[in-house]
């Protein structure tokens, strides 16, 4: 877990080479960051719920990258999208993969 004081990610410099590996110069709306931090070995971590608009690009190409991916080097990922309204869909999905990890 996240302790005061502590950065978010132990090696800034790999998650450079990382995106530099995955995503390549792709920089939409913080994309490298994104990716990058997705491919982490995240101690601790079993399973990761991403939130992105509906409609913004950048989540969309990230989606469709990330799938290129080894898979055995991922953890499972959610994707789930929003636009303003309440969707009871989101709720099933979560608890879903919640049971599932």
């Amino acid at each position: 877990m996240f302790r005061r004081g502590e950065p978010f990610a132990k090696d800034l410099d790999n998650l450079v080479d990382r995106a530099d590996k995955t995503v390549g110069y792709y920089a939409g709306a913080n994309g490298r960051y994104r990716e990058a931090k997705l491919l982490e070995d995240l101690q601790g971590i079993d399973g990761i719920i991403t939130v992105a608009s509906m409609y913004e690009n950048t989540a969309i190409v990230l989606n469709v990258l990330h799938k290129g991916f080894a898979r055995e080097a991922l953890k499972p990922v959610l994707n789930l999208t929003f636009d303003g309204n309440r969707n009871e869909n989101d709720e099933t999905k979560i608890e879903s993969f919640m049971y599932y990890l």
